[in-house]
């Protein structure tokens, strides 16, 4: 009964109010815009596949990475771990050699660099901003073979483990998927793709992004990135007493061949690798060694170009400890290497021509030496047998 005399109470109360105290009644406001929806498939374009390889080129895990604006291919550092090279695979299938420009082991976060210009990008976002219960969206490529997987949820929680900042959120998480980019409802990355906990349900973390937006600008992180993985190993075989093919990898001072190879700064040689050079125990490739006098100081620029192979330079001698200062793949553009390195003594070196993991791999090529340094190639390498 009660219910049923409320409601004309109620209306009574209001019809009695004296007009004058009635005030004009407003417009309501107009609801804000909301916020443009995320373009699914051009963001896919910006989610690559990252392929860990191991020392004989041969796949060992794969992640998802991203491009965001700058040219960065980002993605989650424990992808790379013990790694010695790493590819990433576009959307359209193509793949491209990469390499580290930065990483945070701590903050699971790797910053790789790739030759030629992006399909597309994606822009920071402000993690700062998010709040518990707002909606972000995944794009991953689980297992390496689902490309442009998008799965939806919501941030669960906002937490500080070891003095990182991590997102919980509820969006389904695939083995494959670290590295891959969590976006708010404009399309902006939020985070980073880290980890799951299998034993709960849809308890997923990424790294929330205003921490490491600018880990290319810190030297720490630079650094830490040109160790994240472990360099091609150069074992040479001379004194083998088994078969060309089968060395024994002892390691001497010089990498022997069957012939002997030199060059100067300034010149350009013709050279071919044959099956009658040093096989490298580490990953059945072929190397040919030529000799420069080198003066401490000196900076020069090494370029090997190849119709035949994926070309890798080293450079070896007094004062240098190994390390990718020394090694490169792709810079030289279109698969070709180009190495520029300073001097750090006097003294005799040699030039290592080598394949990018290439078991076996013969062919023709050019080598050239040029005085100073110059730039890294955007062309990018494109082959079929990559």
């Amino acid at each position: 009964m009660r219910g049923r005399i409320l409601t004309p109470l109620a209306a009574l109360a209001v019809v009695a109010l004296p007009l004058s105290s009635q005030k004009p009644t407003r417009p309501a406001p107009a609801p804000a815009p909301a916020p443009a929806a995320i373009d699914i498939p051009t963001a896919r374009k910006a989610v690559v596949t990252i392929q860990a390889l191991d020392a004989n080129g041969q796949l060992m895990a794969s992640g998802t990475g991203f491009f965001i604006t700058g040219g960065f291919v980002v993605t989650a550092a424990h992808v790379l771990k013990d790694a010695a090279g790493c590819r990433i695979e576009l959307s359209d299938g193509q793949q491209q050699r990469c390499s580290v420009a930065a990483a945070d082991s701590a903050k699971d976060v790797a910053m790789l660099t790739v030759s030629g210009s992006p399909p597309y990008s994606l822009r920071w976002g402000s993690s700062e901003s998010m709040k518990d219960g707002d909606e972000v969206t995944v794009i991953s490529n689980p297992l390496g073979q689902l490309p442009g997987t998008v799965s939806r949820g919501i941030i669960s929680a906002s937490r500080v483990v070891s003095g990182t900042k991590l997102l919980q959120i509820s969006a389904a998480i695939s083995h494959g998927s670290s590295g891959a980019p969590v976006l708010n409802p404009r399309g902006q990355v939020i985070g980073i793709v880290r980890s799951t906990i299998e034993a709960g349900q849809s308890l997923n973390f990424a790294t929330a992004t205003d921490a490491v937006r600018n880990l290319n600008n810190d030297q720490v992180a630079v650094a830490e990135g040109q160790t994240l993985l472990t360099p091609k190993n150069l074992i040479t075989a001379a004194g083998s007493t088994g078969a060309r093919g089968s060395p024994a990898g002892a390691s001497t001072s010089r990498t022997s061949g069957s012939e002997s190879h030199s060059i100067d700064v300034g010149q350009t040689q013709q050279g071919s690798l044959t099956r009658n050079d040093v096989l490298l125990d580490s990953d059945t490739t072929y190397a040919q060694a030529w000799t420069i006098q080198g003066r401490a100081s000196q900076t020069i620029t090494i370029d090997l170009e190849s119709d035949a192979f994926d070309a890798y330079l080293f450079l070896r001698g007094p004062g240098v400890a190994g390390g990718r200062d020394f090694q490169d793949d792709d810079s030289g553009g279109n698969c070709n290497a180009r190495l520029t390195a300073t001097f750090p003594q006097s003294g005799e070196y040699e030039i290592v021509v080598n394949t990018a993991g290439q078991h076996y791999m013969t062919g023709a090529f050019t080598l050239s030496v040029t005085s100073g340094s110059k730039p890294k190639s955007l062309a990018a390498c494109h082959r079929s047998n990559q």
